[in-house]
């Protein structure tokens, strides 16, 4: 069946894809340096990961030498990478989880000792720090008299009044961090345990005092890029189902090729290196059937014409991996199209008379269907071969309908 050799080639092509990514594996050396335990700083380059979760290993090349060093946090001091700076810390970490579904009946914060690398959110004489450990869960810290102070706060969930509990002691920890400044500390209690209130309260406390900080690590809510995208389409209309529509399911209908073009807009989720995005686009894309049916019974000629121009938005998750100097991609999701031209006829021609009427009396407004492809990324400019499904034009459960379309698209990102 066509169907099923167009999945085995998408198929096909995404094992591809990923046997690419997993053949070629990617360091990321940038610069940055390291402070040893005895306060010496090595510069050199460090592979950069845009850690989600705290790092508790870094891999080290100092300048001018080609040999590779693993550090852990009982080694250095700290590392600087990009614009971001960790130091090595044990400290007591959350361990309690604060999903809603998963939350414990345990009012008392449960924490585990870890050896990390906090990350440095705000350095100078008031600091905080940040730690999101294996399970995913987000500890802040300050620095009291040369130690790691955890900030506390807990979720959880007493069953027997079906009711949900905050234990916010951190509002306290803060305002007596913040004891000669009265004003931050009338600010504690509105202050969330996220990066950017947290961030914003200490920053506040630096203005308000007229200080500057010797760091500050500028909070990180993902990027939007905007761009255009053209090519072309080949689309494969099928038609099944019983002699009603004999016209159209009984005859070969060539594949037709069409132009396409389109606007993007892809959210690129904040750490992972930018690897992870929602990619939203809105593109036009149009197709025709045409096919010719001669009935020998009733010895008649029908010629049939449906083609559709669509409006359609395509939501997809993307994941980007580096090669080079390139990204190869792979992306998947939803596609939802709205009707906005109809060409729909048919000519029945017969020995005594010709008729010209709809080939179908009634069409779809909207289709909807599922979208992937692959492609690669270079600078601003991406290639991309898609492959999208849909149930296409007919409305009718005795007519069925699927369009499947090839899409060979360039991208540019303005």
């Amino acid at each position: 069946m066509k169907t099923a050799k167009i999945v085995k080639s998408l198929s096909f092509l995404i094992l591809i894809t990923f046997l690419s990514l997993t053949t070629y594996s990617q360091q990321n050396f940038i610069p940055g340096y390291i402070v040893t335990l005895q306060g010496d700083t090595l510069k050199g380059s460090i592979d950069y990961r845009n850690w989600d979760e705290n790092p508790n290993k870094i891999a080290f090349k100092q300048d001018n030498e080609p040999s590779i060093h693993k550090y852990t946090p009982l080694d250095i001091k700290s590392f600087q990478v990009s614009d971001e700076i960790y130091v090595s810390a044990i400290v007591k970490a959350s361990v309690n989880s604060r999903i809603i579904s998963n939350l414990s009946d345990e009012s008392n914060l449960e924490a585990k000792v870890d050896t990390t690398f906090l990350q440095t959110l705000v350095q100078g004489d008031k600091s905080l720090y940040h730690y999101k450990n294996r399970l995913g869960i987000n500890n802040f810290y300050i620095k009291y008299h040369n130690k790691y102070i955890l900030l506390i706060y807990n979720v959880y969930k007493l069953h027997s009044e079906n009711k949900i509990y905050r234990d916010k002691r951190y509002v306290g920890q803060l305002a007596f961090y913040f004891n000669n400044a009265p004003s931050i500390k009338e600010l504690a209690p509105h202050t969330d345990y996220t990066k950017s209130s947290l961030s914003q309260l200490f920053l506040t406390y630096y203005k308000q005092n007229s200080q500057t900080t010797k760091f500050n690590k500028k909070v990180d809510n993902g990027t939007v890029e905007f761009g255009i995208v053209a090519g072309t389409t080949i689309t494969m209309a099928e038609f099944s189902g019983g002699d009603l529509f004999d016209y159209l399911t009984r005859v070969h209908i060539p594949k037709s090729v069409n132009p396409t073009a389109g606007l993007y807009l892809n959210y690129v989720i904040p750490r992972g290196q930018g690897k992870l995005s929602i990619y939203n686009e809105l593109i036009y894309c149009s197709y025709k059937a045409v096919a010719e049916y001669n009935s020998s019974i009733n010895a008649t000629r029908t010629n049939s014409e449906l083609g559709f121009g669509y409006l359609s938005m395509n939501n997809m998750v993307r994941f980007k991996y580096p090669i080079s100097r390139c990204f190869v991609f792979i992306n998947g999701g939803i596609t939802t199209g709205l009707k906005i031209s109809e060409t729909n006829q048919k000519i029945v021609t017969s020995t005594y008379k010709n008729t010209k009427e709809k080939a179908l009396d009634e069409v779809r407004k909207l289709e909807f269907g599922y979208i992937g492809g692959v492609g690669l990324k270079y600078h601003r400019y991406s290639l991309e071969a898609r492959y999208k499904r849909t149930g296409g034009s007919s409305p009718y459960v005795f007519l069925n309908s699927p369009v499947g379309q090839y899409f060979f698209v360039l991208g540019y990102r303005f």
